[in-house]
């Protein structure tokens, strides 16, 4: 429940009647687990999956391999290192890192084939971060996907689907969802606000009467979704389209995102204003005849535009392949990091700046004007700005500069005053064609020597951990790894609430994956630590992996550690009965204490995924229930994370236990069974005493969504050390 507390005095000397509640502060020593309310989006989580995109943009090696390297504090002074694999010029290192919500940068090193380093601080703008290497020390920080971090898609409130022309009102905060069976049209209504998701597999819905305000809308994928009128994004709102859509016109308001992860076409008008946010990470296609953007615009896959101003507040950030078919007019900020291609006309005005960063390529048909600036960033990596065509006359008499490390290729000579720190007149960069550049300049140097590569995995033997054996290269740890990995503690009373002490079984974890040249996973080595077992169950314990069961080839194993059978996936056992590895719970002070059990073990994983795809995490630890009476499908894991396949599936929506496929292991209040913290030294609870009360900060992190006390679990200031277990 949430108090506000007034006075000391108030229920003391008032009468506790008379003491006003509020909503605004959480009097946590009173809140229990089930008093917690907790929002539906809401997944438990201490960590998240953080995807990292490395690419280099070095070409002194052409496409030799070189090494990234993934460090959760400055290498200089002892960093600890989390993942490493290659990368080259056409090939980024693509990695999933799962790291505590505490963490919000990490350092990246680039090591080239002579051995040559660079590093560069990152800071975690969103879950899904792109960052180009060059030969030189830099701070960048490019957000794949930056508005995810702002989203939060709601669960749907009311499903409702149609098979024929229809309406629909929604209303103010209320989150509908619509399945349309047919092609159809819809009109809509939501003029206080609420969420509006549209799903027609293979289907096209076409909405004519659309009356909005304060209306989010999400198309999901393998759904075409067509506005027959000029549409006008408002203030506070957001589209999220993962499918295919089509505007007839399209207006962003201030305050708007639009988020395209699928296709987008707009036909006609197309403006911004300030303060909107625009994120393509597909397919963006605008065939209107003038685009006019004053706010940003993130590109990370294709844009096409056929005429394109941008004015004095815009900021278009180029991640990949941006053209424009006619006219391109800069009045201020473009950041570009691979190619644009302008088919007619570059205008840069005054106020207009070019910033072509390690590598990137402006390529343009003719240049009428240049009173702003082109600047290129990144000392070893020039970056190209290319005239195929005329330039105009009056450029040799504008203002504008050309700055830093950057090539204008021209067949005019525009003059010398134009350059200025190292920026030079000259065609014959090289430019690698890359996925994001089919174009590409120049012609490749003479490779640079390069230090010596045993195996010949084109990995130098001084950055590979394995420099006899071809089959590996590299070493990524889970967080933490050092200091013991991370702790999973669990209730046992699955599908029945437990009392939320959180001791019944606690486990350590730890996890350093082996990858080749490649950035394959070839063997995968896990170390654990049983600390507590609070609990008269006598429970098993299994980790599964995201890898068919067939897999799997254990190298070596504690003695009484198995891959289980009959799974259509890796699952390693641990132990069948927890009774037996510990005599005593260790959760209740003054008695018999029982040794922490260690188990460890070794595979090699046969025709194993991409470290991209698998990723560095705890995976999917369960216990489950072998007391007479139970057994083997009363499996428990943590919030959201699926079962085995040996799981009991008619045990799913029985007693206190309300999932649903996607979503396992939640409550009616959205509440779990099990929760991970990324460290080892977790103070785990007395026996039979509420987490609430040992953790004092914990409630307001849960109704907050984590947004709140996210080092709830680490800082001394919000523990009760009279409530944590101690020997």
């Amino acid at each position: 429940m949430n108090i506000k507390v007034r006075s000391i005095f108030c229920g003391l000397v008032i009468l506790l009647a008379a003491c006003k509640k509020d909503s605004s502060v959480d009097n946590a020593a009173n809140q229990t687990v089930t008093d917690l309310a907790v929002p539906t989006s809401f997944h438990w989580e201490t960590s998240r999956d953080v995807s990292l995109s490395i690419g280099i943009s070095d070409t002194r090696f052409q496409n030799k391999l070189h090494v990234v390297s993934v460090y959760l504090n400055d290498p200089i002074n002892g960093g600890t290192p989390i993942s490493k694999g290659s990368a080259s010029l056409v090939s980024p290192f693509n990695t999933k890192i799962s790291l505590p919500t505490t963490i919000n940068e990490v350092y990246v090193v680039k090591t080239a084939p002579d051995g040559s380093s660079t590093t560069q601080k990152i800071a975690l703008t969103s879950n899904n971060i792109s960052v180009a290497l060059s030969s030189v020390n830099n701070t960048q920080s490019v957000s794949l996907n930056p508005v995810m971090a702002t989203i939060t898609e709601a669960d749907c409130g009311l499903t409702t689907s149609s098979s024929n022309n229809t309406s629909l009102n929604v209303s103010k905060n209320q989150v509908v969802c619509f399945t349309a069976t047919n092609n159809l049209s819809l009109d809509v209504t939501a003029n206080e606000g609420g969420t509006l998701k549209l799903n027609a597999p293979s289907k096209t819905i076409t909405i004519n009467n659309f009356n909005h305000t304060a209306l989010n809308i999400v198309v999901s994928s393998n759904t075409t979704v067509v506005f027959n009128n000029n549409y006008e994004l408002k203030s506070a709102e957001y589209i999220i389209n993962r499918g295919t859509i089509t505007f007839n016109g399209l207006k962003l308001a201030g305050n708007t995102v639009l988020q395209n992860d699928g296709t987008l076409t707009i036909k006609n008008n197309f403006e911004t204003n300030s303060n909107s946010t625009i994120v393509n990470n597909l397919e963006f296609n605008v065939t209107a005849n003038e685009s006019k953007l004053d706010g940003t615009f993130t590109n990370n896959k294709a844009a096409i535009f056929q005429n394109l101003v941008l004015n004095g507040n815009a900021v278009v950030n180029n991640q990949c392949n941006l053209t424009v078919n006619n006219t391109f007019t800069v009045n201020n900020t473009l950041n570009n990091y691979s190619l644009v291609t302008v088919k007619g006309d570059t205008y840069v005005n005054g106020s207009g700046k070019i910033n072509l960063y390690a590598g990137a390529m402006h390529l343009t048909a003719t240049l009428n004007n240049m009173d702003g600036s082109i600047e290129g960033i990144g000392t070893s990596s020039p970056s190209l700005f290319k005239v195929t065509g005329r330039v105009d006359d009056k450029v040799k008499n504008n203002g504008g500069k050309l700055t830093g490390s950057v090539q204008f290729c021209s067949t005019t000579d525009i003059g010398t005053k134009h350059y200025s720190n190292g920026a030079v007149a000259s065609c014959d960069l090289y430019i690698p064609i890359t996925d994001c550049n089919a174009t590409g300049n120049g012609k490749a140097p003479t490779p640079v020597v390069t230090k010596p590569d045993t195996d010949g995995d084109g990995i130098i033997d001084e950055q590979d951990a394995y420099p006899n054996d071809v089959n590996k290269a590299f070493n990524s740890y889970s967080v933490n790894y050092a200091n013991g990995g991370s702790t999973i503690a669990f209730e046992d009373s699955w599908p029945l609430k437990g009392d939320y002490d959180l001791n019944d079984v606690v486990l350590n974890s730890k996890y350093l994956l082996v990858t080749n040249s490649n950035n394959i996973v070839v063997q995968i080595s896990a170390s654990y630590a049983l600390k507590a077992t609070g609990a008269d169950y006598h429970n098993g314990t299994g980790i599964q992996f995201n890898l068919p069961a067939a897999n799997a080839k254990v190298v070596t194993a504690s003695e009484g550690i198995y891959l289980e059978g009959k799974q259509d996936s890796v699952v390693v056992m641990l132990f069948d009965d927890s009774r037996k590895e510990q005599a005593t719970g260790n959760t209740e002070p003054g008695k018999t204490v029982s040794p922490v059990k260690n188990y460890s073990i070794t595979f090699d994983v046969l025709g194993g995924p991409l470290l991209a795809n698998f990723g560095i995490g705890t995976y999917n630890p369960f216990i489950w229930n072998n007391t007479a009476g139970f057994g083997r499908g009363y499996e428990t894991h943590m919030f959201g994370k699926a079962p085995t396949k040996l799981a009991n599936q008619k045990l799913f929506g029985t007693l206190d236990d309300k999932s649903e496929p996607g979503k396992y292991y939640t409550t009616a209040n959205n509440l779990p069974w099990a929760i991970e913290l990324p460290i080892a030294n977790f103070g785990y609870l007395i026996e039979r005493v509420e987490i609430t009360k040992g953790y004092t900060k914990f409630a307001e992190w849960a109704n907050s969504g984590g947004k709140l006390y996210p080092d709830w679990y680490t800082n001394s200031n919000f523990i009760n050390s009279s409530y944590i277990y101690t020997k």
